[in-house]
């Protein structure tokens, strides 16, 4: 397991066969949220088509720029764990929010044939 730290941040990731986790501990906050941002780039690089899994349990704080962070990961294809349950409720409406935006957006996106054959009869 590799580390990186920051004096609030700690990032070590896991690699076993067919999977890739990546543990945060401390404080996901700015300035710190950089270093889980280079750890994220640089194992996106190296593992694709694996389990991708960000465990959070020894996270104790998230300030806006690492929700950011949290939901670009997720989008990336990252699951998230949490243990504590303010966490849990946070990656849960997080989750909630990106399938309703992908939904939108797919319905967004389909052409509506029927509805466009109507009109022009």
């Amino acid at each position: 397991m590799r580390e990186m730290k920051s004096s609030r941040l700690e990032v070590s990731l896991s690699c076993p066969p067919g999977a890739l986790t990546v543990h945060v501990r401390g404080k996901l906050i700015y300035p710190w949220t950089r270093t889980l941002r280079s750890r994220w780039q640089e194992a996106c690089a190296v593992s694709y088509g694996v389990r991708k899994t960000l465990d959070l349990s020894g996270v104790r704080q998230i300030d806006a720029d690492g929700a950011d962070l949290l939901r670009e990961m997720m989008r990336s294809g990252f699951r998230l764990v949490a243990r504590d349950p303010a966490l849990q409720d946070l990656v849960e409406s997080m989750e909630t929010q990106i399938r309703e935006a992908n939904f939108l957006l797919e319905y967004e996106v389909r052409p509506q044939w029927p509805l466009l054959r109507a009109m022009s009869r």
